[in-house]
């Protein structure tokens, strides 16, 4: 009996190795994917900008479908990376004591280039750089906040700020996210963050995605044993809060 326990534990072991190495293969492979991706939609941003001199009708016409196209695959790649993420177990998290400052500010500097191009403002100024450190798994909370960004500069307009802020209650940091976009409309509202819902207005911005990044974050926000809410008025914008745990 005890060696086909331990021949059982033997073959979760290679199944839970075999899984990781499938996990980082996909991680890996999508975000150079992305970064490609990424550099291209903004060689292509600039032929249309008429950053390399003026494009015909013809030449612009297609350099938009190119744009669409790469835009729709960005978006593919983001959600692969979501659900390859969603699908790790609560045993996989890699959690460690972490600046949260450090990690919101490096998804900035990422978003730094759209936003500019999109004439939207990301206003950080509310940071508290004093805050302790947060018991988290930083790949998944930048991927939360990644989506939060994401969301509020897609359905943002131009002269639009988001903000960023982060302070601490006791014994959590809580983080938000505030626009002033399109907002969320009350019927869609008591189900934002169900798996694959986009929003009324979301589809009428005729974006990328399929509405999967606020399921996502939700699942690993509440894995870090947070709470993740929103406010939002339909035409005025909305916010987005979560909380992580100090570390201890």
């Amino acid at each position: 009996m005890g060696s086909e326990i331990e021949k059982i534990k033997d073959e979760n072991e290679n199944l839970r190795n075999i899984n990781e190495l499938r996990s980082d293969l996909i991680t890996m492979s999508a975000h150079q994917l992305r970064t490609s991706l990424t550099s291209i939609k903004w060689v292509i941003k600039m032929f249309l900008d008429n950053d390399f001199g003026t494009l015909s009708d013809e030449q612009k016409e297609y350099m938009q479908k190119m744009f669409d196209s790469n835009e729709r695959m960005v978006g593919v790649v983001n959600e692969m990376l979501a659900i390859n993420h969603s699908e790790d177990l609560e045993s996989s998290y890699n959690l460690e004591s972490s600046n949260i400052i450090e990690v919101i500010q490096s998804v900035v500097s990422d978003y730094m280039s759209e936003s500019k191009k999109k004439g939207i403002g990301i206003d950080i100024s509310e940071l508290d750089t004093s805050l302790p450190d947060v018991y988290i798994d930083k790949e998944k909370i930048r991927i939360v906040i990644q989506n939060l960004v994401d969301n509020s500069l897609k359905y943002s307009k131009e002269g639009d700020t988001v903000k960023i802020s982060a302070t601490q209650h006791d014994d959590m940091v809580e983080v938000s996210v505030i626009d002033h976009g399109i907002g969320i409309n009350e019927k869609d509202k008591e189900n934002i963050f169900n798996k694959s819902l986009r929003t009324e207005s979301a589809k009428n911005k005729e974006s990328v995605g399929s509405g999967l990044g606020l399921y996502i974050s939700k699942k690993f926000v509440e894995t870090h044993r947070g709470t993740i809410w929103f406010e939002s008025t339909e035409d005025e914008g909305s916010q987005f809060h979560f909380t992580v745990p100090l570390a201890t």
